[in-house]
């Protein structure tokens, strides 16, 4: 939850028009989509590309 908290923290502060994230596990992208569906909530989209 920590790292979850530090990663949101940093969205705020540098206020990211759009984010990408790439590798980890499935919990990686979970603050940075809360934050943009925060700042774009009826124009959020998560794109899932697998091998």
């Amino acid at each position: 939850m920590e790292q979850q908290r530090t990663a949101y923290a940093i969205c705020e502060e540098k206020d990211p028009d759009r984010i990408i994230v790439l590798g980890g596990d499935c919990s990686v992208e979970q603050a940075p989509f809360d934050y943009l569906h925060g700042k774009y909530p009826e124009d959020t989209k998560l794109l899932d590309v697998k091998k």
